[in-house]
Protein backbone atom coordinates (compact mmCIF):
# COMPACT_ATOMS: atom_id res chain seq x y z
CA UNK A 1 0.00 0.00 0.00
CA UNK A 2 1.66 3.30 -1.06
CA UNK A 3 1.98 6.04 1.38
CA UNK A 4 2.42 9.54 1.11
CA UNK A 5 4.86 11.68 2.79
CA UNK A 6 4.76 15.27 3.21
CA UNK A 7 7.87 17.03 3.19
CA UNK A 8 7.69 20.31 4.82
CA UNK A 9 11.05 21.08 4.38
CA UNK A 10 11.11 21.25 0.51
CA UNK A 11 7.63 23.75 0.47
CA UNK A 12 7.87 26.44 -1.76
CA UNK A 13 5.69 29.65 -2.96
CA UNK A 14 3.67 29.35 -6.46
CA UNK A 15 4.95 31.85 -8.67
CA UNK A 16 2.15 34.56 -8.51
CA UNK A 17 2.30 35.35 -12.27
CA UNK A 18 -0.82 37.89 -12.69
CA UNK A 19 0.37 39.71 -10.20
CA UNK A 20 3.25 40.48 -11.11
CA UNK A 21 2.28 41.42 -14.88
CA UNK A 22 -0.38 43.80 -13.03
CA UNK A 23 2.38 45.72 -11.00
CA UNK A 24 4.40 45.70 -14.13
CA UNK A 25 1.23 47.17 -15.92
CA UNK A 26 0.64 49.86 -12.96
CA UNK A 27 4.29 50.44 -13.34
CA UNK A 28 4.11 51.49 -16.78
CA UNK A 29 0.88 53.37 -16.65
CA UNK A 30 1.52 55.95 -13.37
CA UNK A 31 3.81 58.11 -15.26
CA UNK A 32 0.56 58.88 -17.36
CA UNK A 33 -2.21 58.96 -14.80
CA UNK A 34 -0.25 61.68 -12.55
CA UNK A 35 0.13 63.84 -15.56
CA UNK A 36 -3.33 63.44 -16.37
CA UNK A 37 -4.08 64.38 -12.75
CA UNK A 38 -2.20 67.59 -12.97
CA UNK A 39 -3.70 68.43 -16.31
CA UNK A 40 -6.91 68.28 -14.60
CA UNK A 41 -6.68 69.60 -11.37
CA UNK A 42 -4.95 72.71 -13.63
CA UNK A 43 -7.53 72.75 -15.98
CA UNK A 44 -10.47 73.13 -12.55
CA UNK A 45 -8.03 75.81 -11.66
CA UNK A 46 -8.02 77.76 -14.44
CA UNK A 47 -11.78 77.37 -14.40
CA UNK A 48 -12.10 78.06 -10.90
CA UNK A 49 -9.71 81.69 -11.75
CA UNK A 50 -11.64 82.43 -14.22
CA UNK A 51 -14.70 82.02 -12.44
CA UNK A 52 -13.73 83.58 -9.68
CA UNK A 53 -12.30 86.94 -12.06
CA UNK A 54 -15.81 87.30 -13.66
CA UNK A 55 -17.08 86.96 -10.17
CA UNK A 56 -14.93 89.86 -8.85
CA UNK A 57 -15.65 91.94 -12.34
CA UNK A 58 -19.48 91.57 -11.84
CA UNK A 59 -19.58 92.37 -8.36
CA UNK A 60 -17.38 95.66 -8.74
CA UNK A 61 -19.83 96.41 -12.03
CA UNK A 62 -22.60 96.12 -9.48
CA UNK A 63 -21.36 97.84 -7.08
CA UNK A 64 -20.49 101.05 -9.04
CA UNK A 65 -24.19 101.34 -10.12
CA UNK A 66 -25.10 101.14 -6.20
CA UNK A 67 -22.19 103.62 -5.57
CA UNK A 68 -23.77 105.86 -8.21
CA UNK A 69 -27.23 105.37 -6.71
CA UNK A 70 -25.92 106.28 -3.38
CA UNK A 71 -24.24 109.47 -4.75
CA UNK A 72 -27.55 111.01 -6.28
CA UNK A 73 -29.70 109.93 -3.53
CA UNK A 74 -27.67 111.72 -1.38
CA UNK A 75 -27.88 115.29 -3.59
CA UNK A 76 -31.89 115.30 -2.62
CA UNK A 77 -32.73 117.59 -5.32
CA UNK A 78 -34.53 115.17 -7.98
CA UNK A 79 -35.93 118.64 -10.16
CA UNK A 80 -31.98 119.21 -11.19
CA UNK A 81 -30.90 115.83 -10.91
CA UNK A 82 -33.78 114.22 -12.86
CA UNK A 83 -31.22 113.49 -16.08
CA UNK A 84 -29.11 111.50 -13.28
CA UNK A 85 -31.79 109.48 -11.95
CA UNK A 86 -33.14 108.13 -14.94
CA UNK A 87 -30.20 107.37 -16.13
CA UNK A 88 -29.39 105.21 -13.61
CA UNK A 89 -32.78 103.29 -14.56
CA UNK A 90 -33.88 100.16 -17.05
CA UNK A 91 -34.90 101.94 -20.09
CA UNK A 92 -37.60 99.21 -20.57
CA UNK A 93 -38.88 99.44 -16.61
CA UNK A 94 -42.64 100.54 -16.63
CA UNK A 95 -43.08 103.78 -16.74
CA UNK A 96 -45.03 103.47 -12.99
CA UNK A 97 -42.26 101.77 -11.56
CA UNK A 98 -40.08 104.12 -12.70
CA UNK A 99 -41.88 107.27 -11.56
CA UNK A 100 -41.73 105.47 -7.98
CA UNK A 101 -38.25 105.60 -8.35
CA UNK A 102 -37.84 108.73 -8.87
CA UNK A 103 -39.95 109.56 -6.20
CA UNK A 104 -37.34 108.34 -3.58
CA UNK A 105 -35.20 110.89 -4.42
CA UNK A 106 -37.43 113.68 -3.11
CA UNK A 107 -35.63 114.51 -0.51
CA UNK A 108 -31.62 114.36 0.77
CA UNK A 109 -30.85 110.61 2.85
CA UNK A 110 -28.37 110.79 5.34
CA UNK A 111 -25.91 107.87 4.14
CA UNK A 112 -23.59 107.29 6.93
CA UNK A 113 -21.61 104.60 5.29
CA UNK A 114 -21.47 102.93 1.63
CA UNK A 115 -23.31 99.96 1.13
CA UNK A 116 -21.69 97.09 0.35
CA UNK A 117 -22.85 93.68 -1.65
CA UNK A 118 -23.92 90.65 -0.67
CA UNK A 119 -25.45 87.66 -2.31
CA UNK A 120 -25.79 87.54 -5.98
CA UNK A 121 -27.34 85.42 -8.42
CA UNK A 122 -27.69 85.97 -12.28
CA UNK A 123 -30.87 85.13 -14.17
CA UNK A 124 -31.97 85.72 -17.77
CA UNK A 125 -28.95 83.95 -19.52
CA UNK A 126 -26.83 86.34 -16.79
CA UNK A 127 -28.62 89.46 -17.52
CA UNK A 128 -30.34 90.44 -14.56
CA UNK A 129 -29.09 90.05 -11.52
CA UNK A 130 -31.26 89.55 -7.92
CA UNK A 131 -28.29 90.83 -5.41
CA UNK A 132 -29.06 91.90 -1.43
CA UNK A 133 -27.55 95.53 -0.64
CA UNK A 134 -25.82 95.62 2.88
CA UNK A 135 -26.52 99.07 4.46
CA UNK A 136 -24.91 99.40 8.02
CA UNK A 137 -26.21 102.05 10.90
CA UNK A 138 -23.83 103.02 12.58
CA UNK A 139 -25.89 104.53 15.18
CA UNK A 140 -27.69 101.48 16.47
CA UNK A 141 -26.57 100.61 19.81
CA UNK A 142 -26.66 96.73 19.30
CA UNK A 143 -24.03 95.37 16.96
CA UNK A 144 -26.01 92.65 15.76
CA UNK A 145 -28.96 95.14 14.51
CA UNK A 146 -26.71 97.58 12.70
CA UNK A 147 -26.74 95.44 9.56
CA UNK A 148 -29.95 95.76 6.99
CA UNK A 149 -30.65 94.05 3.75
CA UNK A 150 -32.34 95.64 0.69
CA UNK A 151 -33.23 93.24 -2.09
CA UNK A 152 -32.42 94.37 -5.54
CA UNK A 153 -32.63 93.65 -8.91
CA UNK A 154 -30.49 95.31 -11.96
CA UNK A 155 -30.47 94.39 -15.80
CA UNK A 156 -27.65 94.59 -18.31
CA UNK A 157 -28.86 97.41 -20.55
CA UNK A 158 -26.09 99.01 -22.75
CA UNK A 159 -23.28 97.57 -21.16
CA UNK A 160 -24.08 99.38 -18.05
CA UNK A 161 -25.82 97.51 -15.03
CA UNK A 162 -29.50 99.86 -14.50
CA UNK A 163 -31.77 99.05 -11.45
CA UNK A 164 -35.09 97.30 -12.35
CA UNK A 165 -38.19 95.78 -10.81
CA UNK A 166 -37.75 93.32 -8.63
CA UNK A 167 -39.28 90.20 -10.40
CA UNK A 168 -42.83 89.47 -8.94
CA UNK A 169 -42.75 86.17 -7.01
CA UNK A 170 -46.44 84.96 -6.51
CA UNK A 171 -47.34 85.65 -3.03
CA UNK A 172 -49.44 83.38 -1.00
CA UNK A 173 -52.95 84.47 -0.45
CA UNK A 174 -52.92 87.25 2.21
CA UNK A 175 -54.34 85.88 5.62
CA UNK A 176 -56.65 87.61 8.21
CA UNK A 177 -55.87 88.15 11.78
CA UNK A 178 -59.00 89.91 13.32
CA UNK A 179 -59.08 91.19 17.28
CA UNK A 180 -61.64 93.77 18.93
CA UNK A 181 -60.64 96.70 17.63
CA UNK A 182 -57.93 95.66 14.41
CA UNK A 183 -57.70 93.38 11.48
CA UNK A 184 -54.41 92.47 9.80
CA UNK A 185 -54.68 91.71 6.26
CA UNK A 186 -51.01 90.36 5.54
CA UNK A 187 -49.31 87.12 3.80
CA UNK A 188 -48.34 84.96 5.89
CA UNK A 189 -44.62 85.70 6.72
CA UNK A 190 -45.24 89.00 7.14
CA UNK A 191 -48.34 88.17 9.23
CA UNK A 192 -46.13 85.87 10.85
CA UNK A 193 -43.37 88.28 11.55
CA UNK A 194 -46.11 90.54 12.85
CA UNK A 195 -47.19 88.81 15.73
CA UNK A 196 -45.07 86.64 16.61
CA UNK A 197 -41.36 88.21 15.89
CA UNK A 198 -40.37 90.26 19.16
CA UNK A 199 -38.75 92.73 17.03
CA UNK A 200 -41.62 93.35 14.89
CA UNK A 201 -44.46 92.68 16.70
CA UNK A 202 -47.27 95.37 17.55
CA UNK A 203 -49.84 94.91 20.14
CA UNK A 204 -52.64 96.62 19.07
CA UNK A 205 -55.20 95.58 21.56
CA UNK A 206 -53.36 97.03 24.44
CA UNK A 207 -52.70 100.25 22.63
CA UNK A 208 -56.06 100.68 22.07
CA UNK A 209 -56.99 100.12 25.63
CA UNK A 210 -54.27 102.71 26.84
CA UNK A 211 -55.71 105.06 24.47
CA UNK A 212 -59.61 104.68 25.51
CA UNK A 213 -58.46 104.64 28.90
CA UNK A 214 -56.60 108.06 28.78
CA UNK A 215 -57.62 109.80 25.86
CA UNK A 216 -61.22 112.16 24.73
CA UNK A 217 -63.62 109.76 24.36
CA UNK A 218 -65.19 111.83 22.01
CA UNK A 219 -61.76 111.64 20.03
CA UNK A 220 -61.56 107.33 20.02
CA UNK A 221 -62.55 105.96 16.24
CA UNK A 222 -65.73 103.97 16.64
CA UNK A 223 -65.25 101.61 13.76
CA UNK A 224 -62.19 99.11 13.20
CA UNK A 225 -59.05 99.90 11.91
CA UNK A 226 -57.90 97.67 9.08
CA UNK A 227 -54.17 97.16 8.07
CA UNK A 228 -53.26 95.87 5.36
CA UNK A 229 -50.22 94.82 4.40
CA UNK A 230 -49.22 95.19 0.68
CA UNK A 231 -45.87 94.50 -0.01
CA UNK A 232 -43.54 96.74 -2.60
CA UNK A 233 -40.87 97.50 -3.67
CA UNK A 234 -40.86 101.24 -4.05
CA UNK A 235 -43.51 101.99 -2.41
CA UNK A 236 -43.69 104.32 1.39
CA UNK A 237 -43.93 102.74 4.49
CA UNK A 238 -46.56 104.36 5.02
CA UNK A 239 -49.16 104.05 1.77
CA UNK A 240 -51.63 107.32 0.96
CA UNK A 241 -54.59 107.21 2.97
CA UNK A 242 -57.26 104.99 1.59
CA UNK A 243 -59.91 105.36 4.15
CA UNK A 244 -60.37 106.48 7.44
CA UNK A 245 -60.65 102.91 8.32
CA UNK A 246 -57.89 101.69 6.47
CA UNK A 247 -54.16 101.51 7.03
CA UNK A 248 -52.15 100.99 3.83
CA UNK A 249 -48.70 99.14 5.19
CA UNK A 250 -45.72 97.63 3.35
CA UNK A 251 -43.70 95.01 4.06
CA UNK A 252 -40.67 95.04 6.32
CA UNK A 253 -39.20 93.05 3.46
CA UNK A 254 -39.13 96.44 1.76
CA UNK A 255 -38.48 98.67 4.81
CA UNK A 256 -34.41 99.11 4.17
CA UNK A 257 -34.91 101.73 1.85
CA UNK A 258 -37.44 104.13 3.48
CA UNK A 259 -35.59 104.28 7.17
CA UNK A 260 -33.13 106.71 8.56
CA UNK A 261 -29.99 104.70 8.40
CA UNK A 262 -28.52 107.40 10.36
CA UNK A 263 -30.87 106.83 13.80
CA UNK A 264 -30.11 105.02 16.74
CA UNK A 265 -33.13 103.43 16.26
CA UNK A 266 -32.97 99.66 14.41
CA UNK A 267 -34.89 98.72 11.04
CA UNK A 268 -37.59 96.87 13.00
CA UNK A 269 -37.48 99.91 15.94
CA UNK A 270 -38.22 101.87 12.94
CA UNK A 271 -40.93 100.57 11.22
CA UNK A 272 -42.49 99.40 14.73
CA UNK A 273 -42.58 103.65 15.65
CA UNK A 274 -44.25 104.09 11.73
CA UNK A 275 -46.63 101.85 12.18
CA UNK A 276 -47.09 102.41 15.97
CA UNK A 277 -47.65 106.31 15.15
CA UNK A 278 -50.22 105.80 12.03
CA UNK A 279 -52.38 103.97 14.13
CA UNK A 280 -52.66 106.15 17.11
CA UNK A 281 -53.21 108.55 14.28
CA UNK A 282 -56.29 106.61 13.48
CA UNK A 283 -57.28 106.10 16.89
CA UNK A 284 -58.09 109.23 17.30
CA UNK A 285 -59.10 110.40 13.53
CA UNK A 286 -61.81 112.52 15.28
CA UNK A 287 -59.96 115.29 16.95
CA UNK A 288 -60.28 118.27 14.53
CA UNK A 289 -63.91 118.88 14.06
CA UNK A 290 -65.57 121.62 11.80
CA UNK A 291 -64.84 125.24 12.85
CA UNK A 292 -61.07 125.22 13.62
CA UNK A 293 -59.64 126.52 11.28
CA UNK A 294 -55.99 129.42 10.24
CA UNK A 295 -53.38 129.50 12.75
CA UNK A 296 -55.57 127.65 15.96
CA UNK A 297 -56.00 124.51 14.14
CA UNK A 298 -52.00 125.01 12.62
CA UNK A 299 -51.52 125.24 16.51
CA UNK A 300 -53.20 122.44 17.76
CA UNK A 301 -52.64 119.99 15.05
CA UNK A 302 -48.89 120.75 15.60
CA UNK A 303 -49.67 120.41 19.60
CA UNK A 304 -51.75 116.72 19.17
CA UNK A 305 -49.10 115.51 16.36
CA UNK A 306 -46.28 115.52 19.34
CA UNK A 307 -48.65 113.91 21.84
CA UNK A 308 -49.81 111.19 19.08
CA UNK A 309 -45.75 110.76 18.82
CA UNK A 310 -45.05 110.58 21.93
CA UNK A 311 -47.45 107.98 22.79
CA UNK A 312 -46.11 105.73 20.11
CA UNK A 313 -42.91 106.07 21.47
CA UNK A 314 -43.75 104.67 24.60
CA UNK A 315 -45.94 102.00 23.17
CA UNK A 316 -43.84 100.94 20.44
CA UNK A 317 -39.97 101.14 21.55
CA UNK A 318 -38.53 99.83 24.76
CA UNK A 319 -37.06 101.86 27.63
CA UNK A 320 -33.23 101.17 25.71
CA UNK A 321 -34.59 102.54 22.81
CA UNK A 322 -36.06 105.76 23.64
CA UNK A 323 -33.08 106.47 25.67
CA UNK A 324 -30.78 106.02 22.73
CA UNK A 325 -33.24 108.05 20.67
CA UNK A 326 -33.10 111.15 22.91
CA UNK A 327 -29.54 111.03 23.16
CA UNK A 328 -29.11 111.03 19.23
CA UNK A 329 -31.90 114.30 19.59
CA UNK A 330 -29.20 115.57 22.26
CA UNK A 331 -26.46 115.25 19.61
CA UNK A 332 -28.87 117.15 16.94
CA UNK A 333 -29.13 119.78 19.24
CA UNK A 334 -25.78 120.48 20.00
CA UNK A 335 -26.42 122.69 22.62
CA UNK A 336 -29.02 125.00 20.44
CA UNK A 337 -32.30 125.60 21.97
CA UNK A 338 -35.58 127.33 20.55
CA UNK A 339 -38.25 127.64 23.13
CA UNK A 340 -41.00 125.46 22.70
CA UNK A 341 -43.07 127.80 23.76
CA UNK A 342 -42.37 130.45 21.54
CA UNK A 343 -44.57 130.66 18.59
CA UNK A 344 -42.11 131.09 15.59
CA UNK A 345 -45.05 132.77 13.68
CA UNK A 346 -44.59 131.52 10.38
CA UNK A 347 -47.57 129.28 8.73
CA UNK A 348 -45.88 128.55 5.49
CA UNK A 349 -45.82 124.80 4.29
CA UNK A 350 -42.73 125.76 2.60
CA UNK A 351 -39.53 127.14 4.97
CA UNK A 352 -36.49 128.95 4.07
CA UNK A 353 -33.61 126.86 5.61
CA UNK A 354 -32.94 129.15 8.17
CA UNK A 355 -36.59 128.12 9.18
CA UNK A 356 -36.15 124.83 8.38
CA UNK A 357 -33.69 124.60 11.04
CA UNK A 358 -35.57 126.70 13.61
CA UNK A 359 -38.69 124.12 13.21
CA UNK A 360 -36.87 121.13 13.67
CA UNK A 361 -35.27 122.86 16.76
CA UNK A 362 -38.30 123.65 18.14
CA UNK A 363 -40.06 120.30 17.14
CA UNK A 364 -37.05 118.27 19.07
CA UNK A 365 -37.47 120.74 22.51
CA UNK A 366 -41.35 120.25 22.32
CA UNK A 367 -40.76 116.42 21.99
CA UNK A 368 -38.24 116.78 25.12
CA UNK A 369 -41.14 118.67 27.14
CA UNK A 370 -43.36 115.50 26.51
CA UNK A 371 -40.78 112.72 27.37
CA UNK A 372 -39.67 114.84 30.50
CA UNK A 373 -43.02 114.80 32.05
CA UNK A 374 -43.47 111.25 30.87
CA UNK A 375 -40.29 110.94 32.47
CA UNK A 376 -41.42 112.66 35.83
CA UNK A 377 -45.23 112.00 35.81
CA UNK A 378 -45.92 108.90 33.92
CA UNK A 379 -47.27 108.29 30.60
CA UNK A 380 -50.76 108.87 31.60
CA UNK A 381 -49.62 112.61 31.43
CA UNK A 382 -49.75 112.51 27.77
CA UNK A 383 -54.22 111.66 27.78
CA UNK A 384 -54.30 114.16 30.46
CA UNK A 385 -53.15 116.69 27.69
CA UNK A 386 -55.09 115.75 25.13
CA UNK A 387 -58.26 115.55 27.65
CA UNK A 388 -57.33 119.40 28.36
CA UNK A 389 -57.21 119.75 24.67
CA UNK A 390 -60.37 118.70 24.15
CA UNK A 391 -61.95 121.17 26.59
CA UNK A 392 -60.33 124.18 26.08
CA UNK A 393 -57.59 124.43 22.94
CA UNK A 394 -54.92 125.90 25.05
CA UNK A 395 -51.29 127.09 23.44
CA UNK A 396 -48.27 124.85 24.23
CA UNK A 397 -47.32 126.94 27.06
CA UNK A 398 -50.79 126.94 28.80
CA UNK A 399 -51.27 123.15 28.18
CA UNK A 400 -48.38 122.35 30.17
CA UNK A 401 -49.54 124.70 32.94
CA UNK A 402 -52.66 123.49 32.93
CA UNK A 403 -51.53 120.00 33.30
CA UNK A 404 -47.82 120.38 35.67
CA UNK A 405 -48.73 123.61 37.39
CA UNK A 406 -45.44 124.60 36.70
CA UNK A 407 -45.01 128.48 35.35
CA UNK A 408 -43.10 128.48 31.43
CA UNK A 409 -40.51 129.44 32.71
CA UNK A 410 -40.23 126.75 35.67
CA UNK A 411 -40.74 124.23 33.06
CA UNK A 412 -38.29 124.74 30.50
CA UNK A 413 -35.90 125.44 32.86
CA UNK A 414 -36.16 122.09 33.79
CA UNK A 415 -36.26 120.38 30.71
CA UNK A 416 -33.28 122.43 29.57
CA UNK A 417 -31.20 120.65 32.54
CA UNK A 418 -32.92 117.44 31.27
CA UNK A 419 -31.44 118.13 27.93
CA UNK A 420 -28.00 118.99 29.08
CA UNK A 421 -27.55 115.14 31.10
CA UNK A 422 -27.12 112.30 28.45
CA UNK A 423 -28.07 109.35 29.78
CA UNK A 424 -26.38 106.02 29.96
Amino acid sequence: MLEWEVLEDEERPLPRLAEERARQGWEQWRPWLVLWALLLAAAVGMFWWRARQQELALRADLLQAIEAERRVMALGTPAEATNLIFGLVDPDAPETWRNQYWYQFAGSRAIPEPPRLGAVRLEEEGTLALVETLWTMPNVPDPAAREVIEPRAYRLANGQWRRTPLPIEEEAEKEELQTAHFVLIAPPDDLAALTSDPALRLDLEEMWQHIDANWPRQWLADTLIYLNVEPDEMAFLIGTQTSERTILVNSPRFAASKIALDSPLSLQAQYRLRVTTEVIRRLTMGQIGTGIFGEMAFTFRGILDQLQEAEARHAALTDEERRAQRNHWREQLDGAWLSPFTDPGYRSIVYTPVQAEQREQQQLAMAFVLEYLVETEGVEVLGRMAQEMARTRPGFAALCKQVTGLTEAELEARVREYVATTED
